[in-house]
């Protein structure tokens, strides 16, 4: 996301100033073209400035909580074998864990 947002940057700064010369140019094609981008530029900028600051929060608090980074792929039996050794509030059922190949007590 970091680099999405850095990519942005250029454009989103870029944007209003050749809206402006397009204004004083007298060039309306130019002027809507680029106010168009500004606003399209400035806000998926925002969206991402926002998007970072959630991850960054996000991992503050995984930290502050000793919790794993997520991965992509992570197997049902993978999770159920962390759930296992740090109990909470995710009962180990079959329901929670619907991939894993161990069985269940009970089954």
């Amino acid at each position: 996301m970091s680099l999405v947002v850095a990519g942005l940057t250029i454009p989103a700064l870029a944007s209003p100033v050749l809206f402006v010369l397009g204004a004083v140019g007298l060039n309306p094609g130019v002027a809507l073209l680029f106010l168009v981008c500004t606003l399209l530029f400035t806000g998926g900028w925002l969206l991402g400035v926002q998007s970072l600051r959630g991850e960054l929060r996000a991992r503050k608090l995984r930290h502050k909580r000793g919790l794993p980074k997520p991965y992509v792929i992570v197997t049902d039996d993978q999770a159920r074998q962390w759930f296992t050794a740090n109990p909470g509030s995710i009962a180990i059922v079959r329901d929670n864990f619907t991939e894993s190949t161990h069985p269940f007590p009970g089954e």
